[in-house]
């Protein structure tokens, strides 16, 4: 193994660290513009190059798929579950908290921009989270569903589009008709693979 092999493996392992502290490409992008971003497209190559999976994770065995938020998520249950003063204060900290780990990778982002990114993170998070909530008020805790009828559901998330470009990197193939099992807790989605 030659030097420059170990300068290449040892600078992805760092770019995947870096990836998984700013929460993801949007945050560290210094030439951004939005009409050429497509976070759909990020978070693919994020996952499928890198093994970075920023918005939520998944794990395929040889029985099931389990999908769930990321280890390292920004907001938590009770921002999505209440609105207090107290909820919002956790906010403002969170913001605060992702505008500084941004600030400490020298981002030429403007702090609108950092402000908008932040409040996407949210949301996105907040619908993942919401997600799951559907699925604790069931009697069994879980919601049967497809692919097609979550992104009926959750508009700004092609759920479809996501899937099928992930899983075909395997070799994998699904549609949109594939059952999905959504269970309370971090937003688990547990995919049953009845179709692959």
């Amino acid at each position: 193994m030659n030097a420059i092999h170990l300068r290449d493996q040892y600078g992805f392992v760092e770019l995947r660290n870096v990836l998984d502290e700013a929460g993801g490409f949007p945050l560290i992008s210094s030439e951004w513009n939005e009409g050429f971003y497509n976070w759909v497209d990020a978070y693919v190559y994020a996952d499928t190059e890198l093994n970075s999976q920023s918005f939520f994770e998944y794990v395929v065995d040889r029985q099931i798929i389990k999908i769930r938020s990321p280890k390292k998520t920004f907001i938590e249950p009770s921002l999505v579950i209440e609105r207090s003063k107290l909820t919002l204060e956790k906010e403002v900290r969170v913001r605060k908290l992702i505008a500084k780990i941004v600030k400490s990778l020298r981002s030429n982002l403007s702090p609108t921009q950092i402000e908008k990114d932040i409040t996407d993170i949210i949301k996105l998070e907040r619908i993942l989270l919401k997600l799951s909530f559907k699925g604790s008020k069931m009697e069994n805790s879980k919601l049967n569903a497809t692919i097609d009828l979550l992104e009926k559901d959750f508009t700004h998330i092609p759920f479809v589009n996501i899937f099928k470009r992930i899983f075909e990197f395997a070799d994998m193939h699904v549609d949109k008709n594939q059952f999905v099992q959504v269970e309370n807790g971090i937003s688990k989605l547990y995919w049953l693979q009845d179709n692959l």
